[in-house]
């Protein structure tokens, strides 16, 4: 055995070889069957790798000694993995059914068309048809009535029904609930876009801002995008309405305004996950 650093030893069965040379015996031929136990020796607080060399010799003469071996032996303990945390499920959006597409088979027909009407007139109950009832409250509107008269005409397309817990995950709360901005501390422009409390927040509340106040708008006004001040916000205001929104980092990208668009147009569903009210006074 030979050893690179000679501060090194190796303890085989027992037997301390530290310089170059040294042996130890590990077993007798023909029947030797034997698991040598080795140790490392070193000075107290000396850690690294070590290179060492060895060869297994013998006085037989029916064999013959084996080839020099080497290896680096080391002192080291492994660094433990750690384990990288599995990032939390992004919400995905769920299919919605067409408008006014009762029996869910993808086409809009006639009958469907005047059950929708009987049901916006109040002659027939609106769990006959769920699909007419776009936003879900309880009668079909003129609006809804259109749409199902455009699913009848152009067909239906695949559409993704936006929930509330989808904006607030994708975009209020990395965006809009910041310090400085939205969060409960600052509450921007009386506004607080946190989890738990942007609904009551947005939803039929009169915004601050006066210019929009007189013009009639709403935060969200269910169902009318044109009339909801967020989206304004978002797309740029005219003079006298505030800055664009986000006001920090770069404006949102015309995919997410559009899910925003499209949950207002829905009637502005709220959250799905039980979360409590804000409690704060909406004007």
């Amino acid at each position: 055995m030979s050893a690179a650093d000679s501060r090194m030893a190796i303890n085989v069965n027992g037997n301390k070889l530290s310089d170059a040379g040294d042996s130890a015996i590990v077993g007798r031929m023909p029947d030797m069957h034997s698991h040598p136990s080795w140790q490392l020796l070193l000075p107290a607080q000396q850690f690294g790798g070590f290179r060492l060399s060895y060869k297994l010799t013998t006085d037989s003469p029916s064999y013959a000694g084996s080839r020099v071996f080497n290896v680096t032996v080391t002192n080291i303990q492994p660094t433990p993995a750690v384990a990288t945390p599995t990032p939390a499920p992004r919400p995905t959006q769920s299919p919605a059914p067409c408008p006014g597409d009762c029996s869910a088979d993808g086409t809009v027909t006639v009958a469907e068309l005047v059950r929708g009407m009987r049901i916006a007139l109040g002659n027939a109950d609106p769990q006959t048809c769920p699909e007419g009832d776009v936003n879900g409250d309880g009668t079909v509107s003129v609006d809804e009535m259109m749409a199902a008269v455009g699913a009848a005409l152009e067909g239906c397309s695949p559409r993704s029904r936006v929930t509330f817990d989808e904006i607030q995950a994708l975009i209020f709360t990395p965006t809009c609930a910041t310090r400085s901005c939205h969060d409960a501390q600052s509450a921007t422009g009386n506004l607080v876009l946190e989890e738990g409390a942007s609904y009551d927040e947005l939803v039929g509340v009169v915004p601050d801002v006066l210019a929009a106040r007189n013009a009639g708008m709403l935060r969200v006004d269910p169902g009318h995008p044109e009339n909801s001040f967020l989206l304004t916000k978002l797309l740029g205001p005219p003079p006298g309405q505030g800055s664009r929104m986000p006001l920090v980092g770069d404006p949102l990208a015309a995919n997410q305004i559009d899910l925003i668009r499209s949950w207002i147009v829905a009637g502005a569903p709220p959250a799905t996950r039980g979360f409590a009210s804000s409690g704060r006074r909406r004007d």
